[in-house]
C-alpha cells in the first residue's frame, strides 16, 4: 500500500509515519529529514538520513531565510536511498526544496510505480510533482489534522489491512 501523510508543518505527520513503520516488522529503505535544530532560524540546514545505514547528508543551508539547495545531494544520496526496490520504502519528507531536483524525483517516481510499499510524508501545499503521486493510482492520501491526528493511526492500520485482504 502506498501511503501520502499530508498537513501543516509540526501537527503529526512524521510521528505518525514512524508509528506506522514500528508496527511493521520490515527493515525499510528510504530516508528522513531533520533540521539542526529550530526551522525557524534564519542559518539552519536540512539533512538526509538514510533510514537502512543512518548515514546522513547535508541538502539545504539557509542564509538570511534564503534556502541554498544541493540539487546534487538530493540526486545522488537521497536517489540512492530509495533506487533499489524494497517490500517497505519511508520518504519523510517530500516536498518543493527539491523541485529541481530531478535525478532525485525520478527515483520517487519509479518507487511509486514499482512494487513495494510506501509512506511518504508531504508539506500540507504540495508541489506539483507531488501533487501527481497523489493522484497515481493506488496511492492513499491522509490528511493529518488536529481533529483526527489521535485518530487518524488506526484508521490507516485498517484500511492497509483491508487492502492487503484484497490482494
Amino acid at each position: 500500500m502506498k501511503i501520502i501523510l499530508t498537513g501543516s508543518k509540526g501537527i503529526g505527520k512524521t510521528t505518525i509515519a514512524k508509528e506506522l513503520l514500528r508496527r511493521d516488522d520490515r527493515t525499510p529503505t528510504g530516508f528522513f529529514t531533520r533540521f539542526d535544530g529550530s526551522r525557524e532560524r534564519d542559518n539552519r540546514k536540512l539533512f538526509m538520513i538514510n533510514a537502512q545505514t543512518g548515514e546522513c547528508q547535508e541538502l539545504v543551508k539557509w542564509h538570511e531565510n534564503v534556502p541554498i539547495v544541493d540539487i546534487s545531494a538530493f540526486d545522488e544520496f537521497g536517489g540512492g536511498c530509495i533506487k533499489s526496490p524494497s517490500a517497505l520504502t519511508i520518504m519523510d519528507e517530500l516536498g518543493h526544496l527539491e523541485a529541481h531536483a530531478l535525478e532525485f524525483k525520478r527515483c520517487v517516481s519509479e518507487a511509486f510505480e514499482r512494487e513495494g510499499d510506501i509512506i511518504a510524508v508531504a508539506a500540507e501545499n504540495a508541489a506539483d510533482w507531488v501533487m501527481a503521486l497523489m493522484k497515481m493510482e493506488n496511492v492513499f492520501c491522509f490528511e493529518v489534522t488536529e481533529q483526527n491526528r489521535n485518530a487518524l493511526l488506526e484508521e490507516i492500520l485498517r484500511r492497509k489491512k483491508d487492502f492487503n485482504c484484497a490482494d
